[in-house]
């Protein structure tokens, strides 16, 4: 295995990891897929966030929910930082949000495991074609 096929593989799970659908996009040339993967993971996550009243991202509320949120990348970063100072006043709305949101983050999950799997497949394929082309009889 060279050292470029494995950091490749690395490069596009942490790039699909910090922005949904990236590591598609950007680290397998798969455009339309990864494009795909942004619309739902972060529309799914932006409707926790509205739903809730923008209060879903929460790690002193949610610390379990917290563990899932991680798998979001950037935008729970970015969503803990500007709402930070809300206060929550109602709870029906947050809770079903936050589930939102941890369902975008664990879907994300799956989308880093898919390049991964990917990564892996390109990998493989790349180093079995010398070994196939050079067999003659």
């Amino acid at each position: 295995m060279k050292k470029q096929d494995s950091s490749n593989l690395v490069v596009a799970s942490l790039m699909a990891w910090l922005i949904p659908g990236a590591g598609h996009a950007f680290g397998l040339g798969m455009r339309a897929k990864g494009a795909l993967y942004f619309v739902l993971v972060m529309g799914l996550f932006t409707a926790g966030l509205v739903v809730s009243d923008f209060h879903a991202v929460r790690l002193d509320r949610h610390p379990i929910y917290f563990a899932a949120y991680v798998f979001a990348g950037i935008p729970t970063l970015v969503t803990m930082l500007a709402t930070a100072s809300r206060e929550v006043t109602e709870f029906l709305p947050e809770a079903l949000g936050t589930l939102y949101c941890a369902t975008a983050a664990l879907l994300n999950l799956l989308c880093v495991l898919d390049v991964w799997s990917a990564a892996a497949r390109q990998r493989a394929a790349a180093t079995a074609e010398p070994s196939a082309g050079g067999a003659t009889s």
